[in-house]
Order: C-alpha cells, then structure tokens, then sequence
C-alpha cells in the first residue's frame, strides 16, 4: 500500500499512544480545591513524547478547560472526573482520525479508474440486546432497522410488484413493515433529532431528554416507557424485539467533544505526520467542538451516524445485492445447544 518506514512507525506510535494514555489517572491536587493532576506523570510523558508534543502542555489541557467568553480566554480547572473524560474524549478523537486517514489512504491507492465495476462485502453488526444497552446498542439497532427495511423493500416489495406487473400467479407475502421504528428513531421530533437538541441546552441533561422522549412519542406503538423504571430508560420495539435503553451517559456520548486545546496540541505536533493525521478536512474542522455542536448542532456522533447510513442505504440501493443470513443457534455462544425459538 506504499506505508514508508516512517509513516508505519508513527501509525504504530499513535496507536501506542492512545493504549497509554487510557492508563493516565488523575487525582485531586489539593483537598481544598476543585482541580486535578495526573497521578503518573510518567505515562503522560511518554504520550507526550509518542505524539511528539510537549509533556507540559499535554498535561495543562487534559487538566484544564479553556473558554471564550467576550473576546477573553478563561481557563477553568477540571475536576478528576471531567478530567478522566477528557482523556477519553481525546483517545476516541485519536483514534478516530487515524482510522479516517487509513481508510482515505488504503482507498486512493486502491482506486483505479482501469476497473469500473466492483463487489463490495458488507458485513453488519448483528441486532443487540444486553442486560444493560446505552447509545452504542441504539446506534446499532437501529442500522439493522434501516437494513432491515432496504431488505424488505428490495426483496418483498419490489420483487411482488415485479411479479404484479408480469402477470405471475404467486402467494402473497405478508411481512412486517418496520417504517413506523424507522421513523421513531430519524424522522424530526424522532430520538435522534431530540437528543441533538438536548445537546445544544447548556442545562440540558439525560433526565430531561428522557423526559421529553416519554411526552413526545407515549402513544407511538414503536415506543414505551417502561413502568419499572420510566425515569432511567425508555424502549424501542425494534423487528427484533424490544429493547430497553438506558438513559445515562446519551448526551455525553453524542456531544463526544474534544477539548479545543487539545486538538491545536495535535495539531501542532512537531512530526509532520502527524500533524497531518490529526488535522481534518476543511470542511470537517471544529465539527466536534462544544461550540459548534451548541451553534448548530452539527457534528455529534448520532447526526454524523444517520448521515453515513443514510448514505450506506443510497450505495447499497446502486448496487444489485445478494444476502447471506448468518444463523445464531443460541445466545451462549456454544457449538451443541439449539434454540428453535430464537433459529425460527
């Protein structure tokens, strides 16, 4: 793929660096105040010297928020909570443009305009369903909804239409049309469009989404407030079955922002590569950050979600595709037990 030595090292050094940086711990820096500092310093240093940016600074902006407020720069101390989640934030931004950057990168050396026609394998999560489900299990349920219903439009519509119009004599094919789920979760005033909304309210929190969930959409027969526990979780019932979410951590998880500081750091890294691996694309700039997000509501994981599959849909539906159902015998993971229910 034409990885010269340096850009293997450095792609490696990055990686080294996110798997260090989730072993940095913070702690309070004095009983009497509100802010942080990391416990091991060590490890800071050597994310520091793996992203080749000074220790110093790296420390100072997982540290410390700065804000803008009237044309000055107001740097507030974190806590060590916040501060923990900063680093996380940081870990997943980084993770995130190296995976970008590979993909574009694997993609241009690939890509010759000698070969028109190609096949493409695409291989889906399959639908969720744990003791606990957060906005991870959401995001993925509802990419299986939205294949779901390409499915049944390209398989059981479109083919009876076919046959409609040719005249055939066949059994008509009752299936269930998830459309109704589809637009719960996409459509305006749906999940997805009440959470980024959620996100711009400075106060805004997970109960109040949560809150505005159960007003909004009580009496829609894809949604349910469950009786047990209404005020921490809300269910969807997906094609599969339904599904019970847990409230907490949706709104952090879809800000996912990352500290604006933190992102010069990146930037500025004295090895070009990095620098370059870090730095987005003009029209991707400052799409996770806090003001944006509170502007105009662009770039939060969900938005960014629903836009790549609404694309996935558009691809798939240019294409001729062919399937191939993966047949889960039971949920142990085990090769002998067969769940008949679960098969059928």
């Amino acid at each position: 793929l034409g990885f010269s030595s340096h850009e293997s090292d450095q792609i490696f050094s990055i990686v080294a660096a996110i798997l260090h940086l989730g072993n940095v711990r913070f702690k309070k820096s004095d009983q009497h105040r509100d802010d942080s500092v990391p416990e091991n310093l060590e490890v800071v240093s050597k994310v520091a010297t793996l992203l080749s940016v000074p220790a110093a600074a790296l420390q100072q902006a997982l540290c410390n928020r700065r804000i803008i407020m009237r044309g000055e720069s107001i740097v507030t101390p974190l806590p060590p909570a916040e501060a923990t989640s900063n680093r996380d934030a940081l870990a997943k931004y980084m993770y995130g443009m190296l995976f970008n950057w590979l993909v574009d990168r694997i993609n241009t050396v690939i890509t010759t305009r000698a070969y028109k026609n190609s096949i493409g394998v695409l291989d889906i999560f399959g639908f969720e369903n744990f003791k606990v489900n957060s906005f991870e299990q959401f995001n993925i349920n509802f990419a299986n909804e939205k294949l779901q219903q390409f499915f049944n439009q390209r398989i059981f519509k479109q083919e009876q239409d076919e046959y409609q119009l040719e005249g055939i004599n066949w059994s008509n094919i009752v299936f269930k049309d998830n459309q109704e789920c589809v637009d719960l979760v996409e459509k305006p005033m749906g999940v997805l469009a009440l959470l980024d909304e959620e996100c711009r309210f400075p106060r805004g929190t997970d109960g109040t989404l949560l809150e505005k969930l159960h007003a909004q959409h009580a009496k829609h027969p894809h949604y349910e407030a469950p009786r047990t526990s209404a005020k921490t979780a809300f269910v969807v019932k997906h094609y599969a079955g339904p599904v019970s979410y847990e409230i907490s951590g949706f709104l952090a998880k879809n800000k996912d922002t990352t500290q604006e500081e933190l992102l010069e750091l990146l930037q500025d890294s004295d090895d070009q590569f990095m620098s370059e691996v870090f730095t987005p694309a003009p029209d991707e700039a400052s799409a996770g950050s806090q003001r944006t997000i509170r502007k105009k509501g662009a770039g939060t994981v969900g938005s960014k979600f629903k836009e790549q599959l609404v694309a996935l849909v558009d691809s798939l539906a240019a294409t001729s595709p062919h399937y191939v159902s993966c047949i889960k015998p039971n949920l142990h993971k085990l090769p002998e037990p067969w769940d008949s229910g679960l098969v059928t």
